[in-house]
């Protein structure tokens, strides 16, 4: 008799009880031991606009010094990955390449948000970015992806900009104007009023 006890599956092939168990367990593993990461699939910004590339984290253990956070972009056309950004315990941006001096770190990682920003962005940095946070002993993620389009803005955009400007102050600031203004009028015509009516009494005043 053998230690290990077969048993058989409907498909008629046959498996090591033990070497089963071994498989739920590491299964169980895996799903446990596990950060779920999230950023938008898409985003865009304006040339010479500061540009905020979000990404949150949920991580079933407590987060500790040993948290990594990992950003890389991929440029168009390009199956290679280049390293923009590192953090744990600090942040590192990058010292040499495209995003020289443009990346900032832009999150709180014990609030599980690895957000980092991009300044000064142009054209050419449009690029599909990742985001990637490992905290042990949760080291199984899905790496989610963003792509980043940036533009100039266009006179339309200029103009409705201005527009909402006008309607958030100066309309605002024309209506208290009018409001004063009126009553301030008011005021003038009851004060002409009163004294109108002691002239024809007689009685003497101002």
């Amino acid at each position: 008799m053998t230690k290990n006890t077969l048993f058989t599956i409907p498909n008629g092939s046959s498996l090591c009880a033990r070497e089963r168990e071994m498989r739920r367990i590491k299964y169980g593993k895996s799903k446990k031991h596990q950060t779920r990461i999230s950023a938008a699939a898409d985003i865009r910004g304006y040339v010479g606009e500061n540009v905020k590339l979000r990404c949150t984290f949920k991580s079933s253990s407590y987060v500790t010094d040993k948290l990594t956070i990992d950003c890389k972009y991929r440029p168009p056309s390009s199956s290679c990955t280049k390293s923009i950004f590192h953090y744990q315990s600090f942040h590192y941006p990058t010292t040499a390449g495209t995003f020289l001096d443009q990346i900032s770190w832009d999150g709180n990682a014990y609030k599980g948000d690895a957000s980092i920003s991009i300044s000064n962005p142009n054209l050419m940095d449009n690029r599909t970015f990742s985001c990637a946070v490992k905290n042990l002993p949760d080291v199984h993620h899905d790496i989610p992806l963003t792509e980043l389009t940036i533009t100039e803005r266009g006179f339309g955009t200029m103009l409705s900009s201005v527009a909402l400007l006008s309607i958030l102050v100066f309309i605002p600031s024309a209506v208290v104007i009018v409001l004063l203004l009126v009553r301030i009028s008011r005021k003038a015509a009851g004060m002409k009023k009163r004294r109108a009516i002691r002239r024809s009494l007689g009685v003497p005043g101002r």
